[in-house]
Formats: C-alpha cells, structure tokens, sequence
C-alpha cells in the first residue's frame, strides 16, 4: 500500500512539474511571438529620426524588450530602444537615443509614449551596447559621467 502511494506522489510531482514547463513555453512563444511584432515598428523610427540623413552616415543600434507585467502573466508592455551616433564616432559626442513605450492591446501594439535618453545611467548602458555590439567606445566618453 505505502509502494502505492509513493507512485501515485511520484505520478502526480511528473504531471505537475510537466504542465509547468509547457505553460512557461507557451507563456513564451507568445511573448517571443509578440516581440517580433514589435521589432517591425523600428525601421520606422529610425528612418523618422534619420529622416532627411543619409543613414549610410550613422552608427544604428535597437532593442526591442517585450514582456509580461507578471512573471509568466499578466499585459504585455515593450521598449523600443534606439541608439544613434555619427559614424565612427567613438568619441560619441553626436549620440542620441530615444525609447518608445508599447502596450500590446486588443492584438495590437500601441504606442504610449516616448522619451529622450539623457540620464547618465541609460547613456552608459546605451554605449556599453554600442560596444558588445563591436562598435568602439572612447574612454574619455564615460568620463562625462
């Protein structure tokens, strides 16, 4: 009888933790699945903020976040980061960045806001992604913070 019980226990711990990863699979392909929707909004943005440039003139970086406002669950929101700078510019004395705020509402994404990037904490986040994404940095530009 207790042979028993501990396979029932054994049984039901596998069927349990086995509907948890496929929830949290499913909770992220939609997620993912969202996202790449989202990433289609930033060839408009930066031809807006390149508007009458010569992009062939410009070091361009984006980021694209979508997530869920609960871990699994819960509204989808997303970023849109972009990251600007003259080419070459490792000095990054021509950088600007902007980010726009998503909401993702009734199968749509909807733009909510949007804002400058001017804090010092962001602007070193911007140009550590400007460098893991092999573009070079002077020293001399974090030193403004």
């Amino acid at each position: 009888m207790q042979g028993t019980d501990k396979r029932w226990q054994f049984v039901l711990l596998v069927v349990v933790l086995v509907t948890l990863v496929v929830w949290v699979f499913i909770a992220n392909k939609d997620t993912y699945s969202k996202k790449q929707a989202l990433e289609k909004n930033v060839e408009g943005h930066v031809a807006s903020m390149l508007a009458d440039q010569n992009p062939d003139d410009y070091d361009v970086i984006s980021e694209v976040i979508a997530e869920k406002t609960l871990v699994l669950m819960g509204n989808i929101w997303g970023v849109i980061r972009i990251y600007v700078r003259e080419k070459d510019d490792s000095s990054m004395q021509s950088f600007v960045g902007l980010e726009f705020f998503y909401n993702y509402e009734d199968d749509l994404w909807v733009q909510q806001d949007s804002a400058s990037i001017v804090l010092p904490d962001h602007k070193v986040e911007a140009y550590r992604t400007f460098e893991a994404m092999k573009y070079e940095v002077a020293a001399e530009a974090y030193e403004k913070f």
